[in-house]
């Protein structure tokens, strides 16, 4: 049975960390995805707009709504 597991190149944990991340974006360009929960976006509000700030970048938000699935995607 063949098994994979494919997962992101970098992967970063912390307290606080969320605060950097503009600086992973920033070398991949000035904006991104931001694909989370309606509710989830709020909690960490402050912290990404922080974020934003500190290293120029833009986050385009994309609600989740918390299952994986083709209707999601689309």
């Amino acid at each position: 049975m063949r098994k994979a597991f494919i997962s992101p190149t970098k992967y970063v944990q912390g307290e606080d960390e969320i605060k950097n991340l503009g600086y992973f974006v920033k070398t991949f360009g000035d904006s991104a995805l931001l694909i989370a929960h309606p509710d989830d976006v709020k909690r960490v509000k402050a912290k990404l707009e922080e974020t934003q700030e500190k290293f120029g970048v833009t986050f385009v938000e994309c609600n989740f709504q918390g299952e994986c699935s083709r209707q999601e995607v689309a």
